[in-house]
């Protein structure tokens, strides 16, 4: 699906380059009130597999709508960039020193352009940029890409692994001609690279855009990354972090010297970002306590349990005390008596408890209302409920008001949490309570897919110093993207 975009349908008189009618294939060209999307299922030969996917296509293409993104929705900063940025050419001008992000590739990638870059794709596994004016027809622009393997000897035939000698392999490749090599440093790290074309009467090629063409790697999106007889070609080789990272620079011969050290010189501002650990869930009735808790080394960690996506930069061991579906809790393994210094990020099922009937987890049932703008407000009304101190701040750039609250006047209450406390509101596993023992700094965050409360907890003595210290880990957090 493409978004026909800026340059609009050209004429048969005007055209000299653009999206053309597969040979085998269809196009659809649907105009809304939101502008021209095509789609396309297309190939650069028949197969069965080509009609398989028609076949497909011709399932799914009339359920196609548009719908405006709702508020907040995440999305690429580079596709940001892209739809919203100062046109150039096809895509966006990205002016020297701005820093692009991309997670359109499994291996998430940070390019700060050293000089003014027209960036003009961000597709699945694939990023392209060109200098400034470029135009995907002219087609003379360098892709970031990542490589699902060596391509098959048809295209029915799955890719098989990578071989560990990129060079070997591409210097071997069937039908293509090595014209130079050399290095190139990009992400910290050397990147071989080789200019190539097809040879002079290679064989088993098939015909494409670029003349005679040979598959060079396989890509999941496109099937293979191509070359051919009538251009030029620079292949990177980008070995952080697994080797399945390449650059692909594509030029006429009479422009190729000029766009290769162009895009050499770019791709010296790519840096490969650390890809985050999943969370395992844990469920805290499974182990033997706190203590217990599996622990986590200092890195970037994500989770698919709350109701937008969470990810969080821990910069010291913590234990792994809770991740289950709505509740994430982790613990610094430190604490006194039946406290511990901890750290929750979950969803409030019900909303607060209602100040009128609030109560033990061992009392009646508790009655809910709605989480308020102001938590101040609400705790103002519960004689058992203190503000301690208040205030503003964000959480990956939501507002995150917040409320220091302590247990006050129940030391006769003692139930299910072991000590005197208090039902605040319900999650998904039952009711969170505070104590007497341990206060509680509750941040709120209204995110477009839904509320949830990110918590400090820490015994009453070493509350302050644990509040000063998770700042950095609630700088780390990372909610929609």
């Amino acid at each position: 699906l493409l978004r026909v975009d800026r340059t609009g349908l050209a004429t048969s008189a005007s055209a000299d380059f653009g999206w053309i009618p597969p040979e085998f294939g269809r196009m659809w060209l649907f105009d809304t009130d939101r502008g021209v999307v095509m789609a396309t299922a297309e190939s650069f030969v028949g197969s069965d597999a080509l009609e398989e996917a028609l076949a497909l296509a011709d399932t799914v293409v009339p359920s196609l709508h548009l719908v405006a993104m709702p508020d907040g929705a995440a999305a690429s900063p580079l596709t940001d960039l892209i739809l919203e940025g100062e046109p150039s050419g096809d895509g966006a001008l990205a002016a020297a020193g701005t820093e692009v992000i991309s997670d359109a590739l499994d291996t998430p990638l940070s390019l700060t352009v050293p000089v003014d870059v027209a960036m003009v794709d961000e597709l699945p596994g694939l990023i392209g940029f060109g200098v400034p004016g470029a135009t995907r027809g002219e087609n003379v622009l360098t892709a970031v890409f990542e490589s699902t393997g060596v391509p098959g000897p048809t295209p029915e035939d799955p890719p098989t692994p990578l071989p560990d000698d990129i060079g070997s392999y591409v210097e071997a490749i069937a039908g293509i001609e090595i014209l130079d090599s050399g290095v190139d440093r990009t992400s910290g790290v050397d990147a071989p690279w080789w200019d190539l074309t097809v040879a002079d009467g290679a064989t088993d090629t098939f015909e494409c855009f670029f003349g005679d063409c040979v598959a060079l790697l396989a890509h999941d999106t496109f099937g293979a990354i191509i070359a051919g007889d009538e251009w030029r070609f620079r292949l990177w080789s980008i070995p952080e972090p697994d080797g399945r990272v390449f650059a692909l620079t594509q030029a006429t011969p009479d422009r190729f010297e000029d766009f290769a050290a162009f895009s050499g010189d770019v791709l010296t501002g790519l840096r490969v970002l650390p890809v985050p650990a999943e969370l395992e869930p844990v469920d805290p009735f499974d182990l033997g306590g706190i203590e217990s808790a599996p622990e986590l080394e200092p890195g970037r960690y994500f989770a698919d349990l709350l109701p937008m996506p969470f990810a969080i930069e821990i910069d010291r061991p913590l234990g792994l005390d809770i991740a289950l579906p709505s509740f994430i809790g982790l613990t610094s393994g430190q604490g006194s008596g039946l406290s511990f210094q901890g750290l929750a990020v979950l969803e409030p099922v019900n909303g607060l408890a209602d100040p009128a009937d609030i109560g033990g987890p061992d009392g009646p049932p508790v009655s809910w209302v709605p989480v308020p703008d102001d938590l101040v407000t609400w705790v103002d009304q519960i004689p058992q409920l203190e503000v301690v101190d208040s205030g503003e701040r964000t959480i990956s750039g939501f507002d995150a008001p917040w409320v220091d609250v302590a247990v006050v006047g129940v030391a006769d209450r003692r139930g299910d949490c072991g000590m005197a406390c208090l039902v605040l509101f319900d999650f998904a596993f039952g009711p969170w309570v505070a104590t007497e023992e341990s206060p509680q700094r509750i941040h709120t965050v209204r995110h477009p897919a839904g509320t949830i409360f990110v918590i400090l907890e820490a015994a009453t003595a070493e509350f302050p110093e644990w509040v000063a210290e998770a700042q950095s880990l609630i700088d780390g957090i990372e909610l929609g993207g």
